[in-house]
Parts: structure tokens; sequence; C-alpha cells
């Protein structure tokens, strides 16, 4: 029975990749940012919870809330799926604060996790690295998304180079959630017919990649 910590779990693909996890017995530790005020179906089912603000990092609170988790779960696996697609718009345009979020969620919470992950666990523990697209190509207004998902890119890279098979690079492809819904409807969205129901995609990368 695998036993996994999955960040950004409550909602789209993270939510989808803890259905099927669940689903398959496995255990799910969902890590999210304002717990209390999720839907109680939801957090229910989960094996444990961790409330973290992503947004705010607190390096402190992140070292001690992972080494406990590592210590209650010792074959956990960490999956680094949480992600901020705002501020959308192109470098010059945008507010500073919402830079500074953006790339809280997206890459400095993430390098904190992983570090503090590798530190606690042995090399039977994995990390599995939600990616995108939008590290190979230039997709106008992505610019700060696209920005820190190839930090974190680099991150798994150095990982991996150092630890061969340790950390698994996932891009998922285009996935129908509800932040891509409202990109569609906006000048930096696309095309609605490329979705993939995430349910769809959660199944793929769990056979593929997970268990």
């Amino acid at each position: 029975m695998g036993q996994y910590l999955i960040t950004g779990a409550f909602s789209g693909l993270g939510y989808a990749l803890s259905q099927e996890l669940l689903n398959r017995d496995c255990q799910v530790i969902g890590l999210g940012r304002n717990i209390q005020s999720r839907s109680r179906e939801i957090t229910a089912q989960f094996t444990d919870l961790i409330e973290l603000d992503l947004a705010q990092p607190q390096p402190d609170e992140i070292t001690e809330k992972i080494r406990v988790a590592v210590g209650n779960h010792p074959n956990l696996h960490l999956v680094i799926n949480a992600a901020q697609i705002e501020p959308l718009g192109t470098l010059g345009s945008l507010d500073n604060t919402a830079i500074a979020e953006a790339v809280n969620v997206n890459l400095t919470s993430a390098l904190l996790l992983m570090n503090t992950f590798l530190r606690f666990t042995t090399p039977t523990s994995r990390i599995f690295v939600i990616g995108t697209g939008a590290t190979r190509q230039l997709i106008a207004g992505w610019d700060i998304y696209s920005i820190s998902k190839l930090g974190l890119m680099r991150a798994y890279e150095f990982i991996d180079s150092q630890s061969p098979g340790r950390a698994v690079w996932i891009d998922p492809g285009v996935i129908d959630t509800n932040m891509q819904r409202q990109l569609g409807k906006s000048p930096w969205g696309v095309s609605g017919n490329d979705l993939a129901p995430a349910s769809k995609v959660a199944k793929g990368i769990l056979d593929t990649y997970l268990c």
C-alpha cells in the first residue's frame, strides 16, 4: 500500500490524483491552505491533512510538518502538484505582489518541501513533480508561470542527476479544470476542445508513474 503526500490536493488534478490513489487503497495526505474552509465531504476522505500556505511559506513550519509526516508515514512519496498560473500578462505589466505570490507557490515552497523531504527520507521515497508544457514553449501572457515552472524543472534535474530515479517529472498536458475553463474565457487561454478530464489524466499518471 503506497503512501503519498500531495500538494494542492483538494481541487483540480491534485484532487483527481488523490481520489484515484484512495481508490487503489493507498494512503493519501492532503496538503493545502485554509483546510477548515473546505468541504468536510472532501477532507474526510484523506488519511491525514497538512495545512500550509504555500503562497507565504514559513521555512521552519514546513520543516517541522514534513518531519512529522515522514515520521508517521515512513514509506511516504511526495507529489508536487500545487501551482498558480496568475498573474497572467507580460513582464512589465504585472503587480509585484502577485508575482511574488506565484513564485512562492510554484517554486519557493516546492523547493523547501523537496529539500526537507530529501533530508528526512531514504532513496526509496520518491518525488513526483507535476510539470507543464509551458516549460518547452513560450505561451503569451504565461510569463511568471513559465519562469517559475522552469526553475522547478531545473530542481528536478539536479535531484535526478545526483540520485537517478529519485525524482520524476510528469507533464500531464492540458487538463479540464476550473482554472483552465476560466483561462479559456480570457485572452491568455487555450481552446476548451483540447482539455482532457482530470480523472482520466490522473489514472494515466498513476498507471505510468506512481502505482
